[in-house]
Parts: structure tokens; C-alpha cells; sequence
């Protein structure tokens, strides 16, 4: 991976100024072409005046062309390449910007706000840039950030894949090479996909060990398709992938301020919150538990580890009107906006 070059935020006033003019043409160039198409039977008025087929020849770009186009659009923006090892355990090079578009494919809803994916965006690339710093790739899946191939991409969207990659495009090239820094370095800018609608957690809380810009913050974002998730297990069945005691009560004994589980007690034994959450296969710390009769009943709310951005929280906040970059203050915070 290159050397990385750190642009503060002093000087990304005139770079956004020529990307917005650049975006600019090339949108204005996208528009005059699909009004001149849709107004005019291409095939027919180009056999009939010579002259109009040189003009289409000189002009028009097929659905081939504007894909290449795009491709190269995208690795004009930066001068980084990165190394991914995809889910077969191979490893390709691809441009920054476009490994990015891959990320957000994978990582959220395309259908969510495009301020909520331009933040996504600038989340994303701080951290692989951060992630690279310390590896020679950077691995496709749950183990850092997931990633999904064109093909893929075209397999997940159908028929929306046009749109949804035009969308996607837009985000990342936007927001093209910025990135969240903390005293001047690139910040690990984790995220997850709901805390729940409550609050984030601190990763003081999740992992240990004080992360000044991953501190717990407010998410009102509401119930989302991860709430109120019931996970039931036999006693018998709880007990063992725990490795817990098979009877005594089962009892929450700690939470931290985001209300997840720091703590739980199965009789006399305590297990903290990350290990039941890993060994039960459930989807979040943010749980309640019960007992009936023979059964466990947890209840999550939420999904992921919860510190750093909550992707339902940034579409929240999108939708109520905030630009990406308050979005990004709101979850990191005491970090600045720079580019590499």
C-alpha cells in the first residue's frame, strides 16, 4: 500500500470545490446523453443521415463505455491501491475508491440516506486505510469489514443493481480520499449495524481500554428489523455451550450506561456479557434474559458490537436533516475530517 499523505481539513475547501465542478460535468455530460437517447431513435436517424451517425459515433457512449468510464472515474480519485482477500481466500488488488463501493454494498442498506452512506464511506476508508497501516490486506468478511465483488453486487440487487450502484458511486466519490483523524492519524472508525435505539457503547466497555473518539453516545434512532429478537434455548442447551452450571438462577448483574450486558450470573458463576454473547450466537450484548420452566428466553435488541457509528442511528439522523459530517462529529467524536 502507498505511503500515506494526511490533507487536514484546513486544505479541503478548494479539492471539493474541482471535484464538485468535475462531478459536475460528468453529470451534465450523463444528462445530455440520456435526454439525446430518449428523444431520438438512434438506430433509425443515423441510417438515414450519415452525417447525424458520425455525430452518435463521436458522442454516445454504449453501456460498456460508461461502466469503463465509471471504473476509471473512480481511480482518478485516488492514488491508492489495496489489497483485499476475498471470501475464497484469494487476494486481488483494487483502487481505494473502488474497493469502497464493494464495502458500502456489503456493509448497508443502499436504500438508506445518501448522507448516511456518504458517512458510512468516510467510516469505511478510515478504516482500511487505518487496517492497512498494520496488515499487508485486508480480509472480506466479519473478521474486519465485508466486501462484495461486482458479480456479487449484480447477485444481491437484480434489478436495482443500477441504481443501487449509481447511488453507492455517488457516496463514495463525494466523499473521495477524506477520512476521520484523531491528533493527525487515522482513526480505527469501527461501526455496527443498530445499537438498539438507545446509545452506543464505549469501547472502554466492549473491549477495554480508553478510545477517546469511541465514547457512548445518544442513538434515539428506534426500533429497527433487529429488535425484540428472541433466542431460546433448553436449560440443558444453555448450560453447555456456556459452559454454565445446569441449575441456580440466571440473573443480569451488571450493565454499562448504553445498557448492554457487562455481566451475568448462572448460580454462583459470573461470565461477562461479550463471552454469553459469543457463545449463544446472538446478535447483540443489548439483551434481557427470563427463564420459563425448562427454557431460556434472551431477547436482543440491536446488532454488532455497538461502539463507533450505528448505521440505523446515521440513517435516523439523515433523515432529520444531518449532513454526513455531523453525522460522523455525533459518533466519533474530537475527530476531524482530513484526506489521504
Amino acid at each position: 500500500m502507498a505511503k500515506k499523505r494526511i490533507m487536514t481539513a484546513k486544505r479541503l475547501k478548494a479539492r471539493k470545490i474541482r471535484r464538485a465542478l468535475w462531478l459536475g460535468g460528468v453529470l451534465a455530460l450523463t444528462l445530455y446523453l440520456g435526454h439525446f437517447a430518449e428523444n431520438y431513435n438512434l438506430s433509425q436517424e443515423a441510417a438515414a443521415d450519415p452525417n447525424l451517425a458520425e455525430t452518435i459515433n463521436q458522442q454516445a457512449l454504449t453501456k460498456e463505455d460508461l461502466k469503463q468510464s465509471e471504473e476509471q472515474d473512480l481511480q482518478d480519485l485516488s492514488d491508492f491501491t489495496v489489497k483485499i482477500q476475498t471470501k475464497d481466500g484469494g487476494i486481488i488488488e483494487q483502487n481505494l475508491e473502488e474497493y469502497l463501493c464493494g464495502v458500502l454494498a456489503a456493509e448497508m442498506p443502499a436504500n438508506f440516506e445518501l448522507e448516511a452512506l456518504k458517512a458510512q464511506a468516510v467510516a469505511a476508508r478510515s478504516y482500511a486505510v487505518d487496517y492497512l497501516g498494520k496488515n499487508d490486506y485486508i480480509p472480506a468478511g466479519t473478521s474486519a469489514q465485508d466486501w462484495l465483488s461486482t458479480e456479487e453486487q449484480k447477485e444481491r440487487w437484480g434489478d436495482n443493481y443500477p441504481a443501487n450502484r449509481e447511488k453507492i458511486v455517488q457516496a463514495v466519490s463525494e466523499t473521495a480520499n477524506e477520512v476521520l483523524l484523531w491528533q493527525g492519524v487515522v482513526i480505527e472508525a469501527v461501526y455496527h449495524s443498530s445499537c438498539g435505539g438507545y446509545k452506543t457503547a464505549a469501547a472502554a466497555d466492549v473491549w477495554g481500554g480508553y478510545v477517546p473518539y469511541l465514547q457512548s453516545v445518544e442513538c434515539p434512532h428506534g426500533e429497527d428489523k433487529h429488535s425484540n429478537k428472541e433466542n431460546i434455548f433448553s436449560r440443558e442447551e444453555f448450560a453447555d455451550l456456556l459452559n454454565a452450571p445446569k441449575k441456580g438462577d440466571i440473573k443480569i448483574t451488571a450493565a454499562d450506561t448504553s445498557g448492554r450486558v457487562l455481566e451475568i450470573a448462572v448460580g454462583a458463576e459470573k461470565f461477562q456479557g461479550s463471552e454469553v454473547r459469543s457463545a449463544l450466537g446472538l446478535a447483540s450484548t443489548a439483551f434481557s434474559v427470563q427463564t420459563k420452566g425448562e427454557e431460556v428466553i434472551i431477547t436482543t435488541n440491536g446488532s454488532g458490537h455497538g461502539v463507533g457509528m450505528c448505521q440505523y442511528g446515521a440513517d435516523y439522523f439523515a433523515k432529520k436533516g444531518w449532513d454526513y459530517q455531523q453525522i460522523l462529529a455525533h459518533f466519533y467524536q474530537e475527530t476531524e475530517l482530513g484526506e489521504v
